[in-house]
């Protein structure tokens, strides 16, 4: 390895010469690389990276649609199925979006707090749009079911009770009276959205 200086007198000529480094010089130059700022982002962009890497990963192994920010294109939504993944040399997916067609996306222009499924991103919409049982109708059913748990018969000061659905919305369920019943809060959340 040589280093090149260039010296330059009094009347601006420069000249060139090369000189041998030691030891000490070459270990003092990459110490000064391993403390500097830019070595730092470096790390930081290899992490961020590797995350992505495992989540893109996962989702290319399992076929799941994805939806992703590209920062190159100011924040572009891009969804669809990853085709297949690179990261020998340049480090990009080819996605196939939702329009039949394939784009190549590089990994450094993926933001990766943005990567999700697409079916969790429906899921979070129709979750928000979902209105919850009104109070009055709630009273009623607790009343109805005598304050008890109906699934495995706890009363109220000992637990919390919910009003639930017996066939949940998700389900075709509706807020009809007769498919709302009384549950302590663990028999609900054992429950989920089974009938």
């Amino acid at each position: 390895m040589k280093i090149i200086k260039t010296l330059r007198s009094s009347k601006n000529k420069g000249f060139t010469f090369c000189a041998r480094p030691t030891v000490v010089t070459t270990i003092k130059l990459i110490e000064r690389f391993i403390n500097s700022k830019q070595f730092t982002l470096m790390n930081k962009m290899e992490e961020q990276i590797k995350k992505v890497n495992s989540l893109l990963k996962f989702y290319y192994s399992e076929g799941i649609k994805i939806t992703l920010k590209v920062k190159a294109l100011n924040y572009l939504i891009v969804r669809g199925k990853i085709l297949k993944r690179s990261f020998l040399g340049p480090r990009y997916i080819i996605l196939k979006n939702e329009e039949k067609s394939a784009i190549k996306i590089f990994i450094e222009d993926i933001d990766p707090l943005s990567i999700m499924p697409t079916d969790y991103e429906k899921n979070k919409d129709n979750k928000s749009n979902r209105s919850p049982i009104p109070k009055h109708i709630r009273y009623k059913i607790l009343k109805r079911d005598k304050h008890v748990c109906q699934a495995c018969g706890a009363s109220s000061p000992d637990v919390e009770l919910e009003v639930d659905h017996r066939i949940p919305i998700s389900k075709g369920g509706t807020d009809d009276e007769s498919n709302l019943v009384t549950l302590c809060k663990d028999c609900n959340r054992g429950k989920g959205n089974k009938v």
